[in-house]
């Protein structure tokens, strides 16, 4: 019994470790759990063909300088065409062992062309899941694909069972049918939230602004009535003489005067966002050499006010040689400091032809903030003109001082429902040249200036003789109430 036991662990930890290289390297081109030799857990192929084989080992007990020596030399001796090789022990090292292989500077042993790497894993498996799924979460942001803690917990043991059961059959995983598998494990995941979502989830400030409203055009309402009944009243009781009659046109005319001049301020701020929109809805920029061209386009979108990038990533082989391999990293930079960066590996890119490395949205954490610049750095290629090369992009300069970045005035907003901002900017612009106006003390502007001035007060005093007139209705009620009262 515990050796059914000891090998159904030991197949799980291949598992893992399978599918813990699988997202935590970029480079490689297909894996394969338990090929044929026999000494042989993992063997790994990259994009320039070189082969990386691992064994993982684990036990409860200590694992003994005697014992590592074996397991490393029957290792290599089991694969002698691999570049790199590698042991993982799950389980704790003696003394003996910690001394002469965790503590000393050989964790990494390279003879005769051989790289060989120890690595030495706590024998829990609740922790190997934990640093499978770390690991598995920045692969798929990598992707542009976003997840939460269940979902990820789904895609880890799916990813665990698909490798165990590859390992029975003998198949090879290839690495795009392996993202394939993973884009559509997340999209099946999200439809299913959405099939669950049935009602629509309101916002409390949405609701807040509904009640608003509606008082406000039910305040609006009655008041129009109101407007429209007191000077007929008026009239009817006591009469309109010409000061009356001109008082609720000009008061008619200040109200309408008052939301049409808000109400274009609303359509000259809308042109101008849309004007700086079509600026700030891309970010797209391009680096290249004799050989290479890396072009990135953003396209940046806002659906239900969160903010989405959708991301594509075009490399061009401007040379007349074929690139085999080739492995790069770009880092993106805002000003001067690196935000972020995303690795990519590539083979067979026939000459001047043009493939996308990348096509998707990115997670939020990458979307954030705009980058101004990027470069890429080849990290290793088959191309020798192309070794250790980086290619910068230009930089783009933006301006965090826009009608994008810049916040609306609620209380003119809420009043009239208009963005205000424009109108505000023409009233300070009046009143900054009367201000103007009174300092330089010429006949013309000194003219100016009292025009002004009786153009105001013709307004204030029919303004207030129609604002009299168009609540007279509430006025004799008001008066009314108080006689009775008294």
């Amino acid at each position: 019994m515990n050796g059914g036991r000891h090998a159904s662990r030991g197949l799980y930890l291949q598992a893992l470790i399978s599918v813990l290289e699988s997202v935590r390297i970029t480079a490689w081109k297909n894996i394969l759990v338990e090929p044929d030799e026999e000494k042989v857990d993992i063997e790994i192929t990259f994009i320039d063909n070189s082969i990386k084989v691992i064994q993982v080992k684990s036990t409860k007990n200590d694992f003994k300088p005697s014992n590592i020596d074996k397991v490393i030399n029957s290792l290599v001796n089991a694969n002698t065409n691999a570049k790199e090789y590698e042991v993982v022990f799950i389980g704790n090292f003696s003394p003996t062992a910690q001394k002469a292989y965790l503590e000393s500077d050989l964790d990494n042993i390279t003879t005769e062309n051989t790289n060989i790497k120890i690595t030495q894993i706590e024998f829990n498996l609740e922790l190997i899941n934990n640093l499978v799924k770390q690991e598995l979460n920045k692969y798929l942001g990598e992707l542009g694909l976003e997840v939460n803690k269940d979902k990820l917990n789904l895609i880890n043991g799916n990813l665990i069972s698909d490798t165990l059961l590859a390992s029975t059959e003998g198949k090879i995983l290839l690495k795009e049918q392996f993202n394939d598998r993973l884009r559509g494990f997340v999209e099946i995941l999200n439809e299913q939230d959405e099939k669950q979502t049935n009602k629509i989830k309101i916002s409390s400030e949405a609701i807040k602004l509904a009640k608003k409203w509606r008082i406000i055009k039910f305040t609006g309402l009655l008041l129009t009535i109101i407007f429209l009944i007191s000077p007929i009243i008026k009239y009817s009781f006591e009469g309109l003489d010409i000061i009356d009659l001109l008082g609720v046109l000009v008061f008619w005319i200040s109200i309408i005067s008052v939301f049409s001049f808000f109400k274009i301020s609303d359509v000259k701020y809308k042109q101008i966002e849309s004007e700086e929109y079509r600026d700030y809805s891309k970010n797209n920029n391009k680096a290249e050499n004799s050989i290479l061209k890396i072009e990135v386009r953003d396209k940046i979108e806002f659906l239900n006010g969160n903010k989405k990038v959708f991301r594509q990533i075009v490399l061009h082989n401007l040379g007349d040689k074929k690139i085999d391999f080739i492995q790069f990293d770009i880092f993106f930079y805002y000003s001067n400091k690196r935000m972020y960066k995303q690795e990519f590996a590539f083979d067979n890119i026939r000459p001047f032809e043009s493939i996308t490395v990348y096509e998707n949205y990115l997670v939020k954490q990458k979307s954030k903030k705009y980058w101004t610049k990027f470069i890429l750095k080849v990290t290793n290629t088959s191309t020798e003109e192309l070794i250790d090369n980086e290619l910068y992009s230009s930089s783009i300069v933006r301006s965090d001082y826009t009608l994008l970045n810049s916040y609306y005035l609620p209380v003119i907003k809420e009043l009239f429902f208009y963005e205000s901002t424009w109108a505000i900017e023409k009233l300070n612009d009046y009143f900054r040249k009367i201000k103007f106006y009174c300092k330089e003390r010429t006949l013309k502007r000194i003219s100016l200036v009292i025009l002004n001035i009786l153009i105001i007060n013709f307004i204030t005093i029919f303004l207030m003789v129609g604002i009299y007139n168009s609540l007279y209705l509430v006025i004799k009620l008001l008066t009314h109430m108080y006689l009775l009262n008294n």
